[in-house]
This record gives structure tokens, sequence and C-alpha cells, in this order.
């Protein structure tokens, strides 16, 4: 059974708000950044974007290479990215 790499990520999201807001208050909520931190196993990786997987399983006799729980992530977005040894 082949590994995939397992990383971690940290990597800033948008984040919005629900409900009306003055306008003083919605400039000032412009200074929060949602950073959010992803661990898991890089199934593809190109220039624009990193495709992670939480879980993945190879049963060539029923499902084939088959993963779980995926999430792209601009790599503009992407601050660090760290190889976790398993």
């Amino acid at each position: 059974m082949k590994k995939l790499r397992a990383v971690y990520i940290e990597w800033i999201d948008s984040y919005s708000t629900d409900g009306w807001n003055n306008i003083s208050t919605a400039i000032n909520n412009t200074s929060e950044i949602m950073v959010c931190r992803t661990i898991g196993f890089v199934v593809a990786r190109t220039k624009k974007h990193i495709t992670i997987s939480h879980s993945f399983a190879w049963d060539d006799i029923i499902a084939g290479k088959t993963v779980c729980g995926i999430i792209h992530i601009p790599m503009k977005c992407i601050k660090l990215i760290k190889e976790i040894k398993i």
C-alpha cells in the first residue's frame, strides 16, 4: 500500500458575519484574520491549490484508491506547510 504524504498546514480563510451591522462595526471587523490549521494527506498539489484528505484507503479488490474528507486550499492562502512523519 502506497502511503500519501502527511502534512500540517496553516492557512488564511475568509469569514463573514450574519445579520445587520452598522458600517463602523463592519469596517472594524476587517482587521480580523481567520487562521486555520489542517492536518491531512496530500492528494494533489498544483501551483494554484493543494488537495488534502483526512483519510485514505487502498483496496484494489473492492474500491481501488479512495480518499475521504477532501479540502482544496488555494496556495495563495497558505502561510506554512510542514511534513509530518508517521
